[in-house]
């Protein structure tokens, strides 16, 4: 069963999978012009997870951000978005997104502490 990306990142996100990427070795010939293409299959396709991490106060959110980052140690699995299933995805990094000066947290008018997110991923099939 495949696990909800919104019980991982939060309920603002948006997520964009990538076209598979096709991987080929290509090889020249002395004597010969041209290039000779061996397929070497499929590798995966990049899914890209987008969003804000919103929290009561900077220690929990810090918290949110960490428990994301869990997940670039676990083993592929599946995962699910509005009904679309992706196959034996792996994490592969996050990355707060900062503003032009620098900082990644920021404080609201309801108090809240938010900072916005890019999380990549693959799918290995």
């Amino acid at each position: 069963m495949a696990t909800d990306l919104t019980t991982i990142f939060g309920s603002e996100i948006k997520v964009y999978a990538h076209p598979r990427i096709v991987h080929r070795q290509y090889a020249g010939f002395p004597g010969a012009d041209g290039l000779t293409a061996m397929f070497l299959g499929s590798r995966g396709f990049p899914l890209v997870i987008s969003g804000v991490v919103r929290e009561a106060s900077r220690p929990l959110c810090e918290a949110a951000v960490s428990s994301i980052a869990d997940y670039l140690w676990a083993a592929a699995a599946d995962y699910s978005f509005y009904g679309t299933t992706y196959e034996a995805v792996v994490f592969e990094r996050i990355q707060l997104v900062p503003d032009s000066e620098g900082k990644a947290l920021h404080l609201n008018s309801l108090g809240q502490v938010f900072c916005q997110f890019v999380c990549h991923a693959r799918s290995l099939l």
